[in-house]
């Protein structure tokens, strides 16, 4: 049988407080979302706070069916970003919807991301994540690198990328060293 994160999970490391998204972070998930420069490499979310309620809704149903996770970040009470894992299978998934806010320390959305393949691969035991990052997103594809993502394919606006399990938990450390006194 497959793993699954009961619809209470939280979690806390690197000092960031993670849990499911709910209907009263969708004010939050739009700004996010919507603003120009943080959504310019993300699909793009209808700026209506009542359409987002409505999808958390749905999410909440494929939540249930342990086929999506869609998680906020918070540090120190407050609201940071939003990242997800979807698409699940027995043995994969799909990483994105990754967006933090634009103060953020630039250690966070790097700790978030090491939180979001600890929960997929080692809470859920998914062996591979599958996913896709805009050409244009330097930053994350020099990041990407530095886990030893493998690129597999792109298209004209995406590179997608293949993760895993053993090659995150071998660079883990090396990444936790770099960031964590």
């Amino acid at each position: 049988m497959d793993k699954r994160l009961p619809s209470d999970f939280t979690f806390s490391q690197y000092g960031l407080d993670v849990r499911l998204i709910n209907e009263t972070d969708s004010e939050f998930i739009v700004a996010l979302r919507t603003d120009s420069v943080l959504g310019r490499f993300i699909n793009p979310t209808d700026t209506s706070v009542k359409e987002q309620i409505n999808w958390v809704r749905k999410y909440k149903e494929r939540e249930s069916a342990g086929t999506d996770y869609y998680f906020i970040y918070s540090s120190n009470g407050e609201p940071m970003g939003v990242n997800r894992i979807y698409d699940i299978t027995t043995i994969e998934f799909t990483g994105g919807s990754f967006v933090f806010k634009k103060n953020s320390p630039f250690e966070i959305p790097v700790l978030a991301t090491l939180i979001q393949l600890d929960i997929a691969f080692n809470m859920l035991g998914k062996e591979i994540m599958h996913g896709d990052v805009r050409l244009d997103n330097h930053k994350v594809l020099k990041f990407h690198k530095l886990l030893h993502i493998e690129f597999i394919n792109r298209s004209d606006i995406d590179q997608y990328i293949l993760y895993r399990k053993e090659t995150f938990n071998q660079r883990k450390p090396i990444i936790e060293s770099m960031l964590i006194e």
